[in-house]
């Protein structure tokens, strides 16, 4: 074989290298993600953890006759991070001891040299178990909204400490470490009086509640905001997103198939119902298993929008459950439901469903002044002249922040700080108008 047979050869192999080649390029359909058709691209944000989601809501230390509180969002989560590595062991249903009368059950609950550690409603705690260094299999059944204990200074011997629902009165006990109990002490109970201090208010026999004693102060908050994708959501709740029919409706847009309907009102609220799930709830699930798999749900289309959701109550009773907005440890109230997730739950899948249209984006430059609020004392005072308001059914009394979306159109939202609170299920705020009005 001479050496142009040779070259003939090599070029001949080199052509066709380059048609195969070509060929490919020209005829491979790379898999894009769907684009929204309202030019929204989706992004997948992080995935969130029950540590993530379930959050402390304050300490409450009474000491030396007076009462202090940590509420600071910073320091709770490093107390949080702490929490996780407190040694308990075994549990007890001390209840018939220590939650006697209204007033034996108060006490035990206020008195002096006490530290409480307040969670924003009930949490099971096989849910709350998740967060401690436990190696127990026989978890108490039950669910609890605060931990009681008196913080002391030996780390010689296990301390007692309380696992209480407010609402069933039933008290559970476990023994902590000596050493996390000292540690506690040294780094907490000790400095408590450098906190903002707070003042008891019995509103019932059965309720005292301690409010904030200084008039509190908060920055008018501006946040501009991006909108929920909508795609992603189509595809976590409808079972073929492909056929689903979409229609303009006078304040918005419906998103159907023949069991479910989707609505997303003046680009500030989305509504999700499945009438064949229908709600009634044949195989009904445990309050523990409800906020696992909701906060499942809420990661499987990456809904939370990396917003600060919180967990913030649930109902076994009805399948329920919700998480609240909160802005640096502050929860954020809107009376239309656009600061808070809402689901409920069918005999298998999500039956109901509905969240903000929005998350906020970033926050945008304000004037930096602070809004002054009346006292908590002032607006206890505001709620008592309110026509037909008892003040025995006041459950809880916070400041919060109240948001505020002008219209449809508006790129961003307000956060006024505003007292709130809280009778029965509600949340309401504290009008501080002339008598009978609010």
């Amino acid at each position: 074989m001479n050496f142009e047979h040779v070259k003939s050869i090599t070029l001949t192999i080199l052509i066709i290298t380059s048609a195969v080649l070509t060929w490919n390029i020209w005829t491979t359909q790379p898999e894009y993600e769907d684009i929204d058709p309202n030019g929204f691209i989706p992004v997948k944000t992080e995935e969130k953890e029950i540590n993530d989601i379930l959050k402390l809501k304050g300490i409450l230390f009474h000491s030396g006759g007076s009462h202090f509180q940590m509420t600071d969002s910073v320091e709770m989560d490093k107390f949080q991070a702490n929490l996780s590595k407190w040694t308990l062991n075994g549990y007890k249903d001390v209840s018939s001891e220590k939650a006697g009368s209204a007033e034996e059950f108060s006490d035990f609950l206020h008195s002096e040299a006490n530290t409480e550690i307040l969670l924003t409603d009930e949490v099971p705690f096989k849910t709350f178990s998740m967060l401690l260094n436990s190696d127990e299999k026989d978890l108490p059944r039950f669910s609890f909204d605060r931990i009681v204990f008196q913080a002391k200074e030996s780390n010689q011997r296990d301390s007692s400490i309380y696992f209480v629902s407010t609402k069933s009165k039933e008290v559970i006990e476990s023994k902590l470490n000596g050493a996390d109990m000292e540690g506690f002490y040294q780094t907490y109970y000790k400095k408590a009086q450098t906190l903002p201090e707070y003042e008891s208010y019995k509103v019932s026999k059965e309720r005292t509640l301690f409010i904030l004693k200084e008039k509190p102060k908060l920055e008018k908050l501006i946040y501009s905001i991006k909108y929920v994708n909508l795609s992603n959501l189509k595809k976590a709740l409808f079972d073929n997103p492909s056929e689903v029919r979409t229609e303009k409706v006078e304040d918005g847009e419906e998103f159907s198939d023949d069991g479910s309907l989707m609505t997303v009102r003046s680009n500030s609220l989305i509504s999700y119902v499945d009438t064949t799930e229908k709600g009634n709830n044949i195989n009904s699930f445990a309050s523990s298993e409800i906020i696992q798999q909701s906060i499942n749900h809420v990661n499987n289309h990456a809904g939370w929008e990396d917003n600060k959701y919180q967990f913030a109550g649930l109902n076994e009773n009805n399948q329920s459950i919700f998480f609240q907005l909160f802005i640096e440890g502050i929860p954020v109230f809107n009376e239309l439901g656009m600061s808070q997730i809402e689901q409920v739950w069918g005999n298998a899948n999500i039956y109901r469903y509905k969240r903000p249209a929005f998350a906020l984006d970033f926050p945008l430059q304000s004037d930096g002044a602070e809004v002054e609020l009346p006292t908590g004392r002032e607006a206890i005072k505001a709620l008592e002249m309110k026509e037909g308001f008892q003040l025995s059914k006041l459950q809880d009394l916070v400041v919060g922040y109240h948001l505020s979306k002008p219209s449809s159109d508006d790129k961003f939202v307000t956060l006024e700080p505003a007292w709130y609170y809280r009778s029965g299920d509600t949340w309401a705020i504290v009008s501080f108008a002339e008598p009978g009005g609010e």
